[in-house]
């Protein structure tokens, strides 16, 4: 009887250990390592213009930085100035108002008996609804609470962003701390890329919801909604959020619709239904595209797995680190297509040499 002996090195088994306990350390610090992504984001926004004015106009980096921070800070706070008070007029108007419109609502006077009996429906099934409700609100918000669960995150992400936008290359000053010497070219190629990506994404975000604003409160002025530049603003702003926050604009519009007809109501429905449309098929996959050069269908699922493993962090992410893993794949394969032609015409170049050898 023979005994078969299964003879493993003992090197591989160390990297199989190495490997998972490393895997395990990335996964138990993937807050901090979502802090620092979205710290890149902001400084891949920022430093172009840093260091443009440290080139051309020949301003320091520190002051180049403080100057755009400061700035950005300064045209929000404008920007509130001149927004927040005509809409604290209509959230002032739309809270004083809102009751005489449900008192006085054709819906609700028309489907009073209906109301009421889908009321109790409601009540009767709110024990087996919250307990769901509950659960799926606090595994979706789960990543996002771990990440900015205080204002120390948030201050950390600014202060990390500040730091790589004052530093010359200061990314890449990172990578060559932790990265290997061999693989420093493909990788500082591919954080070039991804910060043009990073920088484009934003732009792409911010695109739809202005969009998306302007065309819904288009639509609820000729449908005649009340209150429709606060809507429009609820809408652009809900947009930021993927997936979740456009089915969540809808409601206060629509329960606004239905406090004025139950035809205007039914118009706000198709309204929003219309608008997700064009924005779902027509523009996203559009803007998302041109910005970062990725399939719409890659997109779509870059933005479900994000949202299963981080939420609305992990949704923030999707886009930009799939571009990023892209970027990665192109440079992999491009290198190898170009070592294998390499090596191919070095033989083609020796086999020639040998046999005009042999000739002589």
């Amino acid at each position: 009887m023979t005994t078969h002996s299964l003879d493993i090195p003992v090197r591989a088994v160390l990297k199989v250990v190495l490997t998972l306990g490393a895997v395990a350390i990335l996964w138990m610090i993937r807050d901090i390592i979502a802090i620092v992504l979205f710290a890149i984001i902001i400084a891949s926004a920022v430093s172009p213009a840093v260091g443009y004015l440290h080139i051309r106009r020949r301003i320091p980096r520190v002051i180049g930085a403080l100057i755009i921070y400061i700035g950005f800070i300064l045209l929000l706070a404008f920007a509130l100035w001149i927004i927040v008070p005509p809409l604290v007029g209509q959230f002032t108007d739309l809270i004083q108002l809102l009751p005489g419109f449900i008192a006085n609502s054709p819906f609700i006077t028309e489907n009073s008996q209906t109301i009421a009996e889908a009321l109790r429906n409601f009540q009767s099934s709110i024990p087996e609804l919250g307990p769901k409700i509950g659960s799926f609100f606090s595994n979706f918000f789960a990543g996002t609470l771990s990440v900015f669960g205080g204002v120390f995150s948030v201050l950390l992400m600014f202060v990390i962003a500040f730091y790589l936008s004052v530093e010359d290359e200061g990314i890449k000053k990172i990578l060559r701390l932790t990265v290997p010497k061999q693989h420093h070219k493909k990788l500082f190629h591919a954080v070039e890329q991804a910060q043009r990506t990073f920088a484009a994404w934003v732009k792409g975000q911010f695109t739809l919801a202005l969009i998306v604003g302007v065309l819904t409160y288009i639509g609820l002025l000729i449908i005649g909604v009340p209150f429709p530049v606060v809507l429009a603003l609820i809408a652009a702003l809900l947009e930021l959020i993927p997936y979740v926050g456009p089915p969540l604009s809808a409601i206060p519009a629509v329960i606004i619709g239905f406090t004025a007809s139950t035809f205007t109501g039914l118009l706000a429905i198709i309204l929003y239904v219309i608008v997700q449309q064009i924005e779902n098929n027509l523009l996203a996959p559009l803007v998302m595209r041109k910005a970062v050069g990725l399939d719409p269908l890659l997109v779509i699922v870059s933005l479900l797995v994000g949202a299963k493993l981080a939420g609305i962090v992990g949704m923030l992410l999707a886009v930009p680190l799939a571009a990023f893993a892209m970027q990665m794949l192109q440079d992999n394969a491009g290198y190898e297509f170009r070592a294998n032609y390499e090596n191919k015409s070095s033989n083609t170049s020796k086999r020639f040499r040998l046999f005009r050898d042999r000739g002589k």
